[in-house]
């Protein structure tokens, strides 16, 4: 086990690299001995050096690997007070979180630090194992992560960690916005970096693509009785929230591919008489346009339509978000056949 209280980095500045010198790496696993670890950890830093010529990682703060993914998490500091708590994805989020790429502050500069369970970039310690195309993946996705918060703050600095919204409308939008479009650049910069993720990324998108409206509309029955206002918005836009995300990791990375809809058999049937092909879309439109113009956006605004595709499918769920002020937001919730007790028979009765 390495002693993380030293963290190791490495000057290496004959090589033309973007990433800074004195990025250290904390590291903590099954290693059997100091020097191995050493090795391992100079081995990252080697290959963010690579990286680090095609993506400007001239924001990375440092690296934590840990074995204990979850507490590092926790207890990274992010360099401001009252952020919501890191946590890991897990299955009911469609899949299990290795790897973060967390923007954070020092000294009142925006900066990015990764974090990775140690399993889930070990095989970068092996070039000759099965496992090295996947370790070399998982370490460009994060990295481009990075580069996408240096991008966005030399454009529009002051926001990343410091800017929120004072409406549930806002920042659904804002929320979705975000997190998407970081998925979608991450999965596109990284795409063609070790091993291909796109039959990972349909499948899953196919899944949520067939779960999404069946548990939104079970979660609206059961509001229906419980009258919880507070309790169906935690549960149904982040439904849908999800699947725009889920979307823009295939998207990302079937553009970085150079690949089309018609290349994959199975999403072609999943959105085939879908109403959310036209969303799926919309987002390439969209992502394409932003990509594009990577680093050189001239106003916010030009994100708004990934919000906008939000709040429209939300309203397909069932949900309609409503911005009535600055700091309110009003919430309806129509009554339809398919999310109302007993909606069959309303509607056979004209009720509905």
């Amino acid at each position: 086990m390495a002693d993380d209280s030293e963290p190791i980095t490495v000057d290496d500045s004959e090589e033309p690299t973007t990433l800074p010198t004195n990025v250290g790496v904390s590291l903590s696993g099954p290693f059997e001995s100091e020097d191995k670890a050493r090795e391992f950890a100079y081995r990252v830093l080697g290959s963010m050096r690579v990286l680090g010529r095609s993506m400007d990682l001239s924001g990375v703060d440092g690296v934590t690997i840990s074995g204990d993914y979850h507490e590092a998490l926790t207890a990274l500091d992010r360099g401001i007070e009252g952020l919501r708590p890191l946590t890991a994805s897990t299955d009911e989020d469609g899949v299990i979180g290795i790897a973060m790429a967390p923007a954070v502050l020092r000294d009142g500069k925006l900066k990015t630090h990764l974090v990775f369970h140690v399993h889930a970039i070990l095989g970068l310690a092996e070039p000759e194992s099965e496992l090295f195309p996947l370790a070399v993946h998982t370490l460009a996705h994060e990295c481009a992560h990075a580069m996408l918060h240096t991008a966005f703050d030399n454009r529009f600095p002051n926001v990343i960690l410091r800017e929120g919204a004072s409406n549930y409308f806002d920042r659904f939008r804002l929320e979705v916005t975000d997190a998407c479009w970081e998925e979608y650049g991450a999965t596109r910069a990284s795409a063609d970096w070790g091993t291909d993720p796109t039959d990972g990324y349909v499948s899953t998108f196919v899944k949520a693509l067939s779960e999404t409206d069946q548990s939104a509309n079970e979660f609206i029955l059961s509001y229906r009785t419980h009258g919880d206002i507070d309790q169906v918005l935690a549960e149904v836009p982040p439904l849908y929230g999800n699947l725009i995300k889920w979307a823009s990791y295939l998207i990302g990375t079937m553009h970085g591919l150079d690949k089309k809809i018609s290349d994959l058999p199975e999403l072609v049937e999943a959105l085939n008489g879908h109403w959310f092909s036209e969303y799926f879309e919309k987002l390439e439109t969209a992502y394409r346009k932003l990509w594009e113009r990577l680093g050189e956006w001239d106003e916010r605004a030009e994100f708004d339509p990934i919000g906008d595709i939000a709040i429209d499918a939300l309203e397909r769920g069932g949900m309609k978000l409503i911005k009535t002020s600055p700091d309110n937001t009003k919430v309806e919730i129509p009554f339809r056949t398919w999310n109302t007790p007993m909606g069959g028979l309303l509607n056979l009765m004209g009720q509905l």
